[in-house]
């Protein structure tokens, strides 16, 4: 669900959930007619392009919503992905750091590949890993949400 993932990827990056209430029925409101606090205010240096993704993402209005996951993940890559390029830098956000010499692991035991922190898998796998790490994220938000709601 292109909502819910939209909700995850906003308690990622702000450590707050979107939509809270005293009660169910205020939380219900909440979601059906109000809008959480813009990312900006809680994480400043967030991206233009992904603080846009993550509105659409939840967005009330069908007009400006984002109707598959697939166009969430091809927008998330899009948004994100300059952050790891170091020659094109996100506006605003600072290039990662430069090690003195760049150090490239590869390890025997598993696929990923490390530049200087920053570890991406192969083509082939990262869209299975992404998927596992997604049903992942909305088990454990649905499991918080339960509790909270009890």
């Amino acid at each position: 669900d292109v909502w819910a993932m939209g909700t995850i990827l906003y308690e990622l990056a702000t450590q707050k959930v979107a939509y809270t209430g005293e009660t169910l029925a205020a939380t219900v409101v909440h979601i059906t007619s109000g809008k959480p606090p813009p990312i900006t205010t809680l994480r400043p240096d967030a991206p233009p392009a992904f603080v846009e993704l993550v509105d659409r993402a939840i967005s009330t209005d069908p007009a400006r919503r984002i109707v598959t996951i697939e166009e969430l993940r091809a927008g998330l890559k899009n948004a994100l992905e300059p952050r790891l390029r170091a020659a094109t830098p996100v506006q605003g956000v600072g290039p990662l750091p430069r090690a003195s010499s760049p150090a490239i692991v590869a390890r025997a035991s598993s696929p990923a590949i490390s530049v200087q922190g920053v570890t991406t898998l192969p083509a082939k796998r990262s869209l299975a890993v992404w998927l596992i790490g997604t049903a992942a994220l909305a088990a454990i938000l649905a499991t918080v949400l339960v509790l909270a709601l009890h």
